[in-house]
């Protein structure tokens, strides 16, 4: 078949369909949002990107008519295939297990028999075989469905589309005949062979919050050695510049604020849901800690702040999304930091080339980069491409909340007469 359809049009459904576009005739980007379809449609993007690749793409291939924004779920009814890239949380009642049962009712309705269905959002480990499965089962009685579960590893930011092609795919099926079908698809897609199929569904789901966990604890480890560091007077970034250089070791995060953007907010969390549909009634001692560790991380950051901060001095606040070169402000702490901040009365204006769509949930002035930053105090929140050694040489001071400098560019900038203040460092 050369149609396929993708349930979901945000990050991940979005870079997908774009990708797909490659090698399908026809890519329905199915989402029930008809303000977004019709942005969509417009051949844009919904949100800003520092990959210029994909937004070309999309435009091109939504022109030609390849991707098809609808919000109709009857035109999934000739794909081949299905993937399924919605948002899943339990935080306001709309994506939670509810919403998946009639998503999946719905699907079963339309879809073509033999239709292979693919998840990929992530969720908690026993979803598909408690709250999935018995939706598809009873449809099983009229439809031949295949499904899979492959969660998405998609790395926003300049390589997000590239992303999508190259990392590899990790994921259960249903049967033998479901797996047969997701690498007929893998094959035709993917020139790298390098995918992995686990033993079962929910093995790939346990699979996809165990990645996020294991950063998250992460995470919280270094604010604990950061907290400690503080109190005895030692340097942490030097520290962990130290551990990294170390290969079996380099990936032990940076000392700054919490987590942020959607996964890593809310993904740890899913294992006490797992824990209830399985009546799993061991303590999670560490994954617990971890979480209580990151939940009071920015209060930590804010109190730094508090002490280095002129109430009477002009702050510009450099990055208010959660990760570099992405325009996504979901769970960030540094847009929570600066509400906080301009909250407390800071003159503070937030600057953020990627996050102009986001205006209304952001207090007081929301700028582009400028080329003149000469004589400003900066707070280095996210650090988006456009915030070059040019621009952070103008600066007097910069006020580094989440580690975005180097050791070397701390350096050249002091030595330039630029005061660098970093959280973690002890001076």
């Amino acid at each position: 078949m050369k149609e396929v359809s993708i349930i979901g049009a945000g990050f991940v459904g979005v870079a997908h369909a774009a990708f797909l576009s490659k090698f399908y005739t026809r890519v329905n980007l199915i989402d029930k949002n008809d303000e977004l379809i019709r942005y969509l449609n417009g051949g844009k993007l919904p949100f800003t990107s520092s990959d210029t690749n994909l937004s070309s793409i999309f435009a091109k291939e939504v022109a030609n008519e390849v991707i098809n924004p609808t919000s109709d779920l009857q035109q999934m009814t000739a794909s081949s295939s299905i993937f399924i890239s919605i948002s899943f949380d339990f935080s306001s009642g709309e994506n939670d297990y509810t919403n998946l049962i009639v998503l999946f009712e719905k699907i079963c309705y339309f879809a073509r028999s033999e239709a292979l269905i693919v998840l990929e959002t992530t969720v908690p480990p026993g979803t598909s075989d408690k709250i999935i499965l018995p939706v598809l089962l009873k449809e099983n009685e009229k439809k031949s469905l295949r499904y899979v579960y492959s969660y998405e590893r998609v790395m926003p930011g300049p390589n997000y589309l590239d992303s999508v092609e190259k990392l590899p795919k990790v994921y259960g099926a249903l049967d033998d005949s479901s797996n047969q079908r997701y690498l007929e698809h893998l094959d035709k897609v993917y020139s790298s062979g390098e995918h992995v199929r686990l033993t079962n569904l929910i093995s790939a789901e346990t699979a996809k919050v165990f990645e996020n966990t294991y950063r998250m604890i992460n995470i919280a480890l270094v604010q604990e050695f950061t907290e400690f560091s503080e109190f005895v007077g030692a340097n942490t970034p030097d520290i962990l510049d130290c551990i990294r250089s170390r290969s079996t070791h380099n990936n032990i995060r940076y000392s700054g604020l919490a987590p942020g953007g959607y996964c890593l907010t809310k993904d740890p969390s899913f294992l006490m849901k797992s824990s209830e549909l399985f009546e799993f009634k061991h303590e999670l001692p560490i994954l617990t800690a971890s979480i209580k560790t990151t939940e009071k991380q920015n209060g930590r950051v804010l109190d730094f702040l508090k002490e280095k901060l002129d109430i009477n001095s002009n702050y510009q606040f450099l990055g208010i999304s959660y990760l570099s070169g992405v325009g996504d402000v979901r769970g960030s702490s540094s847009l929570l930091t600066y509400k906080k901040l301009y909250e407390m009365g800071y003159k503070i204006n937030a600057i953020d080339n990627y996050c102009q769509k986001f205006t209304s949930q952001v207090p007081g002035n929301l700028l582009e980069v400028r080329e003149n930053f000469s004589g400003c105090k900066v707070i280095l929140a996210t650090r988006h491409p456009e915030i070059n050694s040019k621009i952070l040489s103008q600066c007097v001071e910069i006020i580094d909340i989440n580690s975005c400098l180097t050791k070397l560019e701390k350096t050249s900038l002091r030595d330039m007469g630029v005061r660098i203040m970093q959280y973690g460092e002890n001076l």
